[in-house]
């Protein structure tokens, strides 16, 4: 059997693809300044996705795959992890990886109870678009490697997942209250302001459903426009 091989395999090689994607991104979204080594909004949060995904990849990698696949792959898997050393070297230079993923990244801005604020000075992290694009290339060496190594498994391991997932889709959701339900929503919380004296009037967005009845308007978005 190959089954851990093959989610381990399956698990790595969808974290390196992540990143790639993600690195795209950030490279698709960057505007003169930012390619001045400052980071917009956007492209932090991209790049707290990249962090997120690379210490996933690094807890399978040192994990499953190291100390937990079949016996009959050990020997390839040790002199893979021989030649891919000097890789994993540099991605772990960054040395709070998993710190500011579970202080900042995964958990919400605290450490022991205490705010935590999502300072790059204080964590040994990628901290601009290069080196989130250095961290990507990082990562896409590896991949070059694993699927160099384990070009056939990569294969079967793919078609393995594959058949895990192939499970009957379950039935559609039925969204025939969607609006209905929103409006009752805005009804209610709009009454509890009003008892606390407190005028929020909030706007809801309402949606274009197949089921709408005549005469609905809708706004540039497809959004039905909610009449008085």
């Amino acid at each position: 059997m190959k089954d851990r091989l093959y989610e381990s395999l399956f698990i790595l090689d969808k974290c390196c693809a992540t990143i790639l994607r993600l690195s795209d991104a950030i490279e698709e979204n960057q505007t003169n300044e930012t390619r001045r080594r400052s980071l917009d909004l956007h492209i932090v949060d991209l790049g707290y996705y990249m962090i997120m995904e690379t210490v996933s990849f690094l807890d399978e990698y040192n994990g499953a795959f190291i100390n937990n696949v079949e016996a009959e792959f050990r020997e390839r898997i040790m002199t893979l992890r021989k030649i891919a050393t000097p890789i994993i070297k540099k991605i772990t230079r960054w040395k709070d990886l998993e710190k500011f993923r579970n202080n900042i990244v995964a958990h919400p801005w605290r450490k022991d109870g205490r705010i935590a604020l999502p300072t790059l000075s204080n964590y040994n992290v990628p901290s601009d678009p290069l080196d989130f694009h250095i961290l990507s290339h990082l990562i896409h060496y590896f991949r070059q490697l694993l699927h160099a190594e384990f070009s056939t498994e990569m294969e079967e391991a793919d078609h393995y997942v594959r058949t895990l997932a192939n499970q009957p889709d379950p039935p559609p959701p039925d969204y025939s209250s969607l609006n209905t339900e929103h409006i009752e929503l805005k009804n209610v919380v709009n009454e509890l302001a009003k008892e606390k004296n407190r005028s929020y009037g909030i706007k809801i967005f309402l949606y274009y459903l197949d089921d709408e009845p005549d005469g609905a308007e809708y706004d540039k978005y497809g959004n039905r426009v909610e009449k008085n």
